[in-house]
């Protein structure tokens, strides 16, 4: 039988979606305004949004969190998107947060999830 484990995560300690928005919000403003969609530079630009974003949330400071970052970036043609995602998790300790962004050139979706690592 594997042994049933327990979180106590304080109040303070847990994660904030309202927080999580706001990070991803000025993130995306301030990395991806000015910038024009173009093959050659969409992967170094997902990940350097993806690794600030990442250093946003580390500095939260919350005890035994971790983040799982994912940015997808396109072109904007007008054409539309529909994306969703969903996860399984302990609806208790865990969390994710997303923003989507767009401007003339192109659109793009962060979600970070936010999982509470136990000990025993």
């Amino acid at each position: 039988m594997l042994p049933v484990l327990r979180s106590i995560v304080e109040n303070k300690d847990k994660f904030r979606p309202t927080v999580g928005k706001k990070i991803l919000e000025k993130c995306a403003s301030e990395l991806l305004t000015a910038q024009k969609y173009a093959d050659a530079n969409v992967n170094e630009l997902s990940r350097v949004l993806a690794e600030n974003v990442r250093k946003e949330f580390i500095d939260l400071q919350l005890p035994r969190n971790k983040y799982v970052v994912e940015v997808i970036l396109g072109e904007q043609r007008g054409q539309g998107a529909r994306i969703h995602s969903g996860c399984s998790w302990d609806v208790d300790t865990d969390s994710q947060v997303s923003h989507f962004y767009q401007n003339d050139s192109l659109f793009c979706l962060i979600v970070v999830f936010v999982v509470f690592t136990y000990t025993t």
